[in-house]
C-alpha cells in the first residue's frame, strides 16, 4: 500500500515535470497524468514480481528499448513492487495503457517505501546510491502493455 501511494505521487510529479519538455521537444501534446485523472481516466495498480521476471518481460510489453535498459541496469531486491500508471480508455480499447511506472525495493519499510527506478513518457530516473535522482535515459514516448499479467501470485 506504501508503494502504491508513493508510486503515484512521484509518477504524477515526474510527469508534471517531464510532459511539457517532452511536448515541446517531439511536437506533440504529451498529457500529464493529472490531467489524464482529471476525467477519471487514471488507475494506479501494484503487483508484486522477481526482479528477474519483471526485468525478462518489460521488452514483451512494448517498453522502449532504452527504458527496458535503465530498468535492467537497475540494482533490485529479489522481488519488487511495481507500481503502474494506467490509462483507462486505452485499456478499455485493449490498447497499451500504462504511461509510466515506479518499481520498489520490496524489503524497505512503509514509512519509507524504497523507490528503486521510474519511467514516464519515455524518461527514465533512477536513483544513486546516495538517494538523489539521475536520468537514466530517453525514449520516445508511447504507452506499453502492463506486467501485471505475469505477475507474481
Amino acid at each position: 500500500e506504501a508503494a502504491e501511494v508513493d508510486g503515484g505521487t512521484t509518477l504524477s510529479a515526474m510527469s508534471a515535470y517531464i510532459a511539457p519538455i517532452v511536448s515541446s521537444v517531439s511536437k506533440a501534446t504529451v498529457l500529464t497524468l493529472d490531467d489524464v485523472s482529471a476525467g477519471d481516466n487514471l488507475a494506479v495498480t501494484t503487483y508484486l514480481q522477481r526482479s528477474n521476471d519483471f526485468k525478462a518481460n518489460l521488452s514483451g510489453r512494448g517498453v522502449p528499448n532504452e527504458i527496458v535498459q535503465a530498468h535492467c541496469l537497475a540494482r533490485m531486491s529479489r522481488y519488487v513492487w511495481v507500481v503502474e500508471a494506467i490509462d483507462r480508455r486505452l485499456r478499455s480499447a485493449d490498447l497499451p495503457c500504462v504511461l509510466g511506472q515506479a518499481v520498489y525495493d520490496s524489503t524497505s519499510d512503509d514509512i519509507t517505501p524504497g523507490l528503486l527506478v521510474a519511467d514516464i513518457h519515455g524518461v527514465a530516473l533512477g536513483l544513486s546510491t546516495s538517494g538523489a535522482g539521475k536520468p537514466l535515459a530517453v525514449a520516445y514516448p508511447t504507452p506499453y502493455s502492463s506486467g501485471a499479467g505475469h505477475a507474481t501470485s
